[in-house]
């Protein structure tokens, strides 16, 4: 088996705000369109498709299922995805870690989370980008 992707949801007043956000934001690029899918991938291996699918219903209620991505600076990190058209939803501080839950522009949650110590032993990433998150590492 194979963790290959993550579908989102976007209403259609949402969708290129929602697909901007995470091109521009983590450093996606669009793979596709098919029917009411639009697929973005990502360079680094590691990374899942993002798979955004155009519904007609708002969100009504917190999805029980969010993304955590590790940030090397969670407040930069943040105020970049902010001017993207993400929200802050609540900072939560939890075994010794910062997770800052944010909502994409669909209102899809995420959370931005301070890296663990145990990560200083990982391959040096892509050197940062000012413009997107390459330095994150996706947690699954």
């Amino acid at each position: 088996m194979r963790f290959r992707a993550i579908t989102l949801d976007a209403r259609q007043d949402e969708l290129e705000k929602t697909e901007r956000f995470w091109i521009e934001g983590f450093g996606y690029r669009r793979a596709r369109l098919s029917g009411p899918f639009v697929v973005l991938s990502h360079d680094l291996p590691d990374w899942p498709e993002i798979i955004l699918q155009r519904v007609d219903e708002a969100k009504s209620a917190k999805s029980p299922v969010h993304i955590d991505i590790e940030s090397p600076n969670v407040d930069a990190d943040a105020a970049l995805l902010k001017n993207l058209g993400g929200h802050k939803l609540r900072d939560v501080f939890e075994r010794g870690r910062r997770w800052l839950v944010l909502g994409d522009p669909a209102g899809n949650e995420l959370c931005l989370v301070t890296e663990r110590d145990d990560d200083l032993r990982r391959p040096q990433p892509v050197s940062r980008s000012t413009t997107r998150l390459v330095n994150a590492k996706p947690q699954v």
